[in-house]
């Protein structure tokens, strides 16, 4: 008779990995493999569990067939929904510690539980006498060192292991090349840590052997086993193969050495690994071998299978990258589009997509384009959220606070929106102020990133230098519109200019959004619109509205935004009843095209529960 083999947690790194590895090499004939999920994946799904697991069977097994491997998933693996399981099981996997909490009421002839790094073994280990001691189930708790493996692109795998740090080198080195793009040719990336850090780095398929050659022993129950590598890698040696591979010099530096703004990030962004660079890698591997029935020599790694590595993941890294900048360019011609009529014989081209609910409504700042958001609004999509927004409209004259209220306004009523989240950029936010106190029942929640609050009689010390050098040459520009050539090519000169240092590159503006931010200033026109715009936002006063607003409010600031006032957003936060303030460290106003990960990512964080987002009251979080 077949064994009853039930897994959770097979999205991550090695869970999927251990799941596929059973599927592709069953025990007995006829095992089934059976993995509890929150809902049943769709057979053709590229996202989720099945295709965490089927990415973990062409790693394990390259040379099967797809065709054999879709069989073996169609044929051998069953899902499980919460709570409907009720025969008894031989092996329970567990394969985070949240899965604890869904162990089935039918018999369980032995429990393996994968910890991970954010729960200490002392509190797992009181789990599981606590859970399996009354029900007499024998159990293992295995320890995985820093695993290294390529997951599926949407798996949960890249935060397991040491995929944050080549997630962490992959995401900055395009950061600050799209910033300035010969950075790197001329500065090493520089990481500070002990002169004899080892890591213990574990290929995720070693540690597949290793976790189930000790589960197949009687003799490692009530047991804590590491799953560690026989032999640790040098820091030094690490930083070495990281740099050949993403073409930088990466350098592990003395711990008193300076390091530079972008080396600060980095090392920021790091703070996780900080503590395996601080402590020796577990001992005993000799033991711990044995016990797996696996020679350690078996599974060593030599410099080019580590470089093999390291490759495999660096192209995953960068395919994923082209896909996702492939469907930000291609966005808006994907999503539905409809006109709206907004009075007169004015219209607007709105942009829709997605079928979530409520949805994301996008308020964008006076003069720009809709680029900026491309990528953003991508990440909501992938996220099942619904989007709306509209292309700037031509007018005959500026359009004032009141005429981006009635447009929005116009837009929810074509749509039947009744309830939305609003989320405006710059001096967007304003506007979605205004329409909060106008239709208080109808807005969810409002995120405002990289806001704008400069208004007349407003704290002129809290002013970025950039709102200080605009509002005289506007008010200028509307008593005497002959001054408007010079004004234009001066503003022109002034959003195109680049920090003379080096060390300023963090600061640097996203050279494809160059043309975008010189669009206000592109005709003597456009640009003496764009003066009596402003002037007339500045005359809306948030500060003093701000607490009539009743629906919970997100503030997104940057460390480095050189045109709308973080210190201003932080402050303004505290007035909101139910306000927040974060500020993404090194972020500039341009966070929603540089860091769309982060930001959609505290967006859901806030839209899911708003108690969520730390920093109450405007207290300060730093986002990394």
């Amino acid at each position: 008779m077949s064994r009853t083999v039930l897994m959770f947690g097979a999205e991550s790194l090695l869970g999927s990995h251990l799941v596929a590895e059973a599927l592709l090499s069953p025990r007995e004939p006829g095992e089934f493999i059976h993995c509890g999920v929150s809902s049943t994946p769709l057979p053709g799904a590229r996202t989720g569990p099945l295709e965490a697991i089927r990415h973990a069977a062409r790693h394990l097994a390259p040379t099967m067939s797809e065709g054999v491997r879709e069989e073996l998933l169609a044929t051998r693996l069953r899902w499980v929904l919460p709570g409907e399981w009720d025969t008894p099981v031989d092996e329970l996997w567990c394969l985070s510690s949240a899965a604890l909490a869904t162990l089935p009421r039918s018999r369980v002839g032995e429990l393996n539980l994968v910890s991970e790094p954010s729960v200490s073994t002392v509190e797992l280990e009181r789990q599981l006498a606590e859970q399996c001691g009354a029900r007499d189930i024998p159990w293992r708790l295995l320890r995985p060192g820093l695993l290294l493996g390529v997951p599926s692109e949407d798996g949960t795998g890249w935060s397991e292991g040491l995929l944050p740090l080549l997630s962490v080198l992959h995401t900055l080195k395009h950061e600050v090349e799209e910033r300035a793009p010969e950075y790197f040719d001329h500065h090493a990336l520089r990481i500070r840590a002990p002169i004899d850090a080892r890591l213990s780095v574990l290929p995720v398929h070693h540690a597949v052997k290793l976790a189930r050659g000790l589960a197949s022993r009687p003799d490692t129950r009530g047991r804590v086993l590491d799953l560690v590598s026989s032999a640790p890698l040098p820091f030094a040696e690490l930083c070495e193969h990281l740099g050949l591979e993403y073409g930088l010099s990466l350098l592990a530096v003395d711990e008193h050495e300076s390091l530079a703004p972008v080396d600060q990030l980095f090392q920021l962004r790091l703070r996780d690994l900080e503590r395996h660079l601080h402590m020796s890698p577990p001992g005993g591997s000799e033991q711990l071998y044995a016990l797996a029935g696996v020679e350690p020599r078996a599974l060593t790694m030599e410099p080019r299978a580590w470089q093999s590595m390291f490759r495999a993941v660096r192209k995953a890294q960068d395919v994923a990258r082209m896909e996702r900048l492939r469907r930000a360019d291609t966005l808006w011609s994907s999503l539905r589009r409809s006109t709206v009529a907004v009075g007169g014989d004015s219209k607007l081209e709105c942009l829709a997509g997605g079928m979530g609910e409520p949805p994301v409504v996008i308020l964008n700042a006076l003069g720009q384009g809709l680029r900026y958001w491309a990528r953003l609004v991508e990440r909501l999509l992938s996220k099942g959220r619904r989007v709306l927004l509209w292309e700037p409209r031509e007018a005959t004259r500026p359009l004032l606070l009141e005429d981006q209220v009635k447009d929005l306004e116009a837009v929810l009523g074509a749509e039947g929106v009744s309830r939305c989240h609003l989320v405006g950029w710059c001096t967007g936010s304003s506007v979605a102020v205004e329409f909060s106190l106008r239709h208080p029942d109808v807005v969810v929640s409002s995120v405002f990133l990289n806001p704008s609050f400069k208004c007349d009689g407003g704290p002129k010390e809290l002013d970025t230098d950039y709102e200080e050098t605009l509002e005289p040459l506007f008010r200028m520009l509307v008593r005497r519109p002959a001054m408007v050539t010079s004004v234009m090519n001066s503003l022109r000169t002034r959003a195109s200019a680049l920090p003379p240092e080096s060390t300023e590159v963090l600061s640097l503006m996203n050279r494809d959004l160059v043309a975008e931010v010189l669009a206000p200033f592109r005709t003597e026109a456009s640009t003496l619109d764009y003066a009596r715009q402003l002037i007339d936002f500045w005359a809306y006063d948030v500060r003093a509205r701000a607490r009539e607003v009743r629906a919970p409010v997100l503030l997104l600031g940057g460390e480095l935004d050189r045109v709308a006032s973080a210190a201003a957003a932080c402050e303004v936060a505290r007035r909101f009843p139910d306000g927040r303030y974060v500020e993404v460290h090194a972020g500039t106003h341009y966070c929603l095209y540089d860091r769309p990960a982060l930001v959609a990512e505290v967006m859901e964080r806030f839209f899911a529960d708003p108690r969520q987002v730390d920093g109450l009251s405007g207290e300060v979080e730093r986002v990394t």
